[in-house]
């Protein structure tokens, strides 16, 4: 979704879904970012996400125990 605040600003928010490439962890972690724009340039971006999903995706699972 992108939400325009003011004249200069943008806030975009949505989800980061993907899997992680050293665990195969997969992690789902909504998002907000606030984009600044002047004279055509972007000259600011915050992101604030779910960082908790992104640190549980790069645990290493458990192995499969023996039967």
């Amino acid at each position: 979704e992108w939400l325009a605040v003011g004249e200069h600003r943008l806030v975009v928010t949505g989800t980061y879904r993907g899997m992680a490439r050293a665990t195969g962890g997969v992690v789902e972690a909504s998002f907000a970012h606030l984009w600044e724009a002047r004279a055509g340039r972007l000259v600011a971006l915050t992101q604030v996400t779910d960082t908790a999903s992104w640190a549980a995706a790069l645990v290493p699972a458990e192995p499969a125990s023996p039967d």
